[in-house]
């Protein structure tokens, strides 16, 4: 196998399932309580998640705008954390 697989994108567990076709490497999930049942796909199919990699974006992008935003020391551990502090532990 060219690349190693993602766990499954419908239930998360490990692919169990793996062979080829005719246009290449298949992968797919055998759990039988699997809510894709035995779809399978092309590995970079498989292991493409892009709503995940949008999401990790967003959230690299939010980190980054708190960060600008952050006014600077919250005067350490005895000090309540400043709203951006929080903010930025809730998305972490």
């Amino acid at each position: 196998m060219s690349e190693k697989l993602k766990p499954c994108p419908f239930c998360g567990k490990e692919p169990v399932c793996v062979g080829f076709d005719a246009t290449g490497e298949v992968a797919c999930c055998e759990d039988p309580a699997c809510p894709g049942g035995t779809l399978g796909g092309h590995v970079n199919v498989w292991n493409s998640r892009p709503r995940e990699e949008r999401l990790v974006k967003l959230l690299r992008e939010a980190r980054h705008g708190i960060d600008r935003l952050h006014e600077g020391d919250c005067g350490g551990p005895a000090v309540e954390p400043c709203r951006w502090c929080r903010l930025r532990a809730a998305i972490d």
